[in-house]
């Protein structure tokens, strides 16, 4: 995958994870005063604070950090109103090269969200986004059936049919599981997989995939958008189909 396309990759898979930590709690980045592109930077950061902290002055450390601010970068200002917030964080980046990254990403929870809202079934399910695609191209995936691979990883395949009773069965799930710690957990593991960012191209794919398997343990149930209009749909079938 080329550089800016995992970029770009990554970027739409985490766009919106700080809704998750506003709607589970019980974690400090959740207040209510941090709106989630805010949230979902701020984590990213502080993997790059973590690994700066380490002192290495490796061209493989380098190398992640760059990465990581341009993916925070990405993430803040997806919403247009944050572009510009924070700018002392972001003194190093070339944001003129990030802009065209920024507006794919913009349009596509653009997509992601009109696709929400008109229900096209049909024509709209994840299996014909990207990130799927490449997923069933991954060696340690290839041979196993279609049906094993929607127990394994994707479902819901159908992108506006997993119910609101599911998603909370699933929350009931996680809160037995965690406890009052699910957030914490979530935080723990996603900055520590972030400060592992691949630096070579052959490294990123299954990067990714780990990042799904985050992903799909502490988001499925999240809700990323609700009204009375409109169906429930799981934070993570958005983060999928931006993606």
């Amino acid at each position: 995958m080329q550089d800016r396309a995992f970029l770009l990759t990554t970027a739409a898979l985490l766009h919106d994870v700080g809704k998750a930590f506003r709607k589970m709690g019980h974690f400090s980045l959740s207040s209510p005063q941090k709106a989630h592109p805010i949230i979902g930077s701020q984590i990213v950061l502080q993997a790059v604070e973590e690994l700066e902290k380490e002192g290495s002055k490796s061209e493989e450390i380098s190398t992640r950090i760059k990465k990581l601010k341009a993916l925070a970068y990405l993430i803040l200002a997806h919403h247009e109103q944050y572009q510009n917030y924070w700018q002392e964080k972001f003194t190093d980046l070339d944001i003129n090269h990030l802009l065209p990254l920024l507006y794919i990403l913009r349009a596509m929870d653009g997509l992601s969200a009109f696709y929400r809202e008109k229900g096209e079934e049909e024509e709209n399910k994840i299996e014909q986004q990207g990130v799927l695609k490449f997923f069933y191209t991954l060696e340690e995936v290839k041979g196993i059936s279609e049906e094993e691979r929607e127990r394994y990883l994707f479902y819901p395949m159908g992108y506006y049919d997993f119910p609101l009773i599911e998603l909370e069965k699933e929350k009931s799930q996680k809160r037995e599981k965690y406890g009052k710690n699910l957030t914490t957990h979530l935080y723990k593991e996603l900055l520590n997989h972030l400060k592992r960012i691949p630096v070579r191209e052959e490294e990123e794919d299954r990067w990714i995939l780990s990042l799904l398997r985050i992903l799909r343990e502490y988001t499925l149930f999240v809700n990323s958008y609700q009204q009375a209009s409109l169906p429930v749909i799981s934070l993570y079938t958005h983060l999928l189909s931006t993606a």
